[in-house]
């Protein structure tokens, strides 16, 4: 099929729109009649005037709204049966980004933020779990659960933190269904219409749409190959008094940087000045081997919200995370945590036995050894076969890098050869264009991304 839409006079900043919306009405017009082929990536570029980066952003959403289908090795159709999505009001969500990045598939995907399930204790958790069942009795089942959460596993967490420097009360200490959870708690307590509030940028895909909806204005701040610009946080701390700034210290995703003592004493004087809290997002901070400062080892839970959750290192399907946070904080998140979805204490029950069941330290050991190994193996592979990088992480699941040539036409081929790869642009508060992809290193070092990569023919743009 030969698609055509005249895009004579449409601004470039809002190109891709414009074009799934006039596609989004060829179909319900059924111009586009169910079961169309789309013309492939490159065909519909050429065509239209358009960069291959513009037209799998356009094809990304229509798939994410409903309206069209990703064939693997066949191209993208328009469905049979429209699937409706509708988002909150004033918030656009990625859903198929967000999939990819987050949810298990059943084709590879090479950026998911999962570790592969054969590397997991299963045999710890199938008993943990049937442990944690039988102690259910009639108090379990006739009562709600506590506010903050189930205490011995509160407890096991604060001896935990110990082990990175962070010295607290078990007061201080809220269990959660998830890291993402957590941070929505804070956002939801900390950040009124009309406040500023700061993120890295790259970073975290899913902070973005957190704080759409909050009325609050969102300044993304550059990464940079040494880590965090802190001249660019400080100029505009100074000039919009922001709130809350999220970050990772430590194995950030997606650039797998982690912040020297420096960097971190430096963004806590800035803080501290211009009297905002920071959100530092440890999730895979145990992918560290030299368990390293982060914020709240150097602050002490004064201004730093430190959150985590379980969903790597013993399952994601439990959701069980939690936050350290500031005394001043805690009976507000308390209060918001009413209103809101706690984590199932039988969930938490399960990630206390395995916590105490005594192996879960060789397990974690494991978990580091494997990480550094798959590391080691995919830094050597994609630099031999061209790839640049941001930054060289020594430790952390993930990398940030360039493949040689065109990055949409590797996505492409990608896509054809049944491997996910998720664009950068996902990473940045404005979905920038980026020739960056976002890689985990559990899954670059499979067989069918190996051969993938030798196999590539770099294309590059005319």
């Amino acid at each position: 099929m030969d698609l055509r839409i005249d895009c004579t006079g449409v601004r470039t900043g809002t190109i891709t729109q414009y074009l799934v919306d006039k596609i989004s009405a060829m179909i319900r017009a059924q111009t586009l009649p169910p079961g169309s082929r789309l013309p492939s990536i490159r065909r519909f570029a050429e065509r239209n005037g358009v960069s291959r980066f513009t037209t799998v952003q356009v094809y990304d959403r229509l798939v994410a709204s409903g309206v069209l289908q990703s064939r693997p090795g066949a191209g993208f159709f328009v469905r049979d049966e429209q699937i409706v999505v509708i988002p909150d009001e004033g918030t656009e969500v990625n859903l198929s980004a967000l999939h990819l990045a987050t949810q298990a598939v059943s084709r590879l995907n090479v950026s998911a933020g999962t570790l592969p399930g054969r590397w997991l204790n299963t045999e710890d958790l199938q008993r943990a779990v049937r442990k944690a069942a039988r102690q259910c009795g009639e108090d379990f089942a006739e009562s709600y659960s506590a506010i903050e959460g189930y205490g011995p596993l509160r407890e096991q967490i604060r001896l935990q933190l110990t082990h990175i420097g962070v010295n607290c009360d078990i007061s201080q200490i809220m269990t959660t269904s998830g890291a993402v959870s957590a941070t929505d708690l804070i956002i939801r307590t900390c950040v009124k219409p009309g406040d500023t509030v700061l993120c890295d940028d790259p970073g975290y895909m899913v902070f973005r749409d957190l704080i759409s909806g909050t009325g609050a204005k969102l300044i993304a701040l550059p990464r940079t190959p040494e880590g965090l610009d802190l001249e660019a946080l400080a100029t505009v701390a100074e000039q919009h008094r922001p709130v809350l700034f999220y970050t990772s210290s430590v194995n950030h995703n997606p650039t797998g940087q982690t912040l020297n003592p420096q960097q971190l004493h430096a963004t806590l004087r800035i803080a501290e000045r211009y009297d905002f809290r920071i959100i530092d997002d440890d999730s895979a901070g145990f992918l560290h081997a030299d368990n390293p400062l982060c914020f709240a080892s150097l602050d002490g839970l004064e201004r730093v919200f430190h959150v985590n959750s379980y969903s790597k290192n013993i399952s994601g399907r439990l959701r069980v995370g939690y936050v350290a946070t500031p005394k001043p904080w805690r009976t507000e998140l308390l209060r918001k945590r009413l209103l809101g979805a706690r984590a199932s204490e039988l969930a938490e029950r399960v990630v206390y036995e395995i916590l105490t069941d005594g192996g879960f330290r060789k397990h974690q050991n494991q978990l580091l050894e494997h990480v550094n190994q798959a590391r080691e193996r995919s830094i050597a592979l994609l630099r031999e076969h061209g790839f640049e990088f941001f930054h060289l992480p020594a430790n952390g699941p993930v990398l940030w890098a360039r493949p040689p040539g065109d990055t949409a036409a590797f996505i492409e081929a990608a896509r054809k050869a049944d491997i996910d790869v998720l664009f950068g642009t996902h990473f940045y508060a404005e979905r920038r264009e980026s020739h960056w992809i976002r890689l985990a290193v559990a899954h670059c070092i499979s067989a069918e991304f190996v051969r993938f990569i030798q196999g590539y023919q770099p294309v590059y743009a005319s």
